[in-house]
């Protein structure tokens, strides 16, 4: 009920910039108290008609004072969504506000979406710091890994390198052994004789 009540307004206010919706809402604000003193003219001078006037600048001033305070978040809020948009995650620096104004601008929505956005930057330095952490191990990982298949791969050529000799040891043996058993069937037939 209440969006279909408020879809007409929004859709018109949409239509300007900030500052125009805040000239219209100050307008229509003191509207009544405009009228009544163009409408009757002798109120001006009177208390009333003063009141009045003096309520018609408040209006405009407050007015004027809540588009300040919104610029001011929502430039607080652009400097914190910048530094994220463009990965520039190194700490962020304080506000050019100072802590006082920034503590008071910051009340409400325009307080809970700075300080999420802060949040967030803050989240990704720490998310970014354990990426690059977790990189630099597995870096060193790599390089403890490669060195040891460097290391393995030199003890496998000597230990094939000590094979090939104990192999061509064993062909040595075998020719000596075939001859010995040669030399022993010699002598076995020459003792028979």
């Amino acid at each position: 009920m209440i969006d279909f009540l408020l879809r007409p307004g929004i859709l018109f206010s949409v239509q300007f910039r900030n500052a125009a919706r805040y000239a219209i809402s100050a307008a229509l604000f003191s509207a009544p108290a405009g009228i009544a003193l163009w409408k009757f003219p002798e109120l001006a001078l009177s208390s009333a008609g003063l009141a009045m006037g003096v309520i018609y600048l408040a209006a405009i001033y407050y007015h004027l004072c809540f588009y300040a305070g919104a610029q001011l978040s929502w430039s607080e809020i652009n400097r914190i969504t910048k530094r994220i948009d463009a990965q520039d995650l190194t700490p962020l620096p304080p506000s050019p506000l100072d802590a006082r104004m920034l503590a008071q601008v910051s009340k409400g929505q325009f307080g809970m979406m700075i300080k999420t956005l802060q949040r967030v930057h803050e989240n990704w330095r720490e998310v970014v710091g354990a990426v690059r952490a977790s990189s630099g191990a597995v870096a060193l990982s790599a390089k403890e890994i490669a060195a040891g298949n460097v290391n393995l791969s030199q003890r496998t050529e000597q230990q094939a390198s000590t094979l090939e000799e104990t192999a061509s040891g064993m062909e040595e043996l075998a020719g000596t052994v075939n001859q010995n058993a040669d030399n022993c069937k010699l002598a076995s037939d020459l003792a028979q004789n």
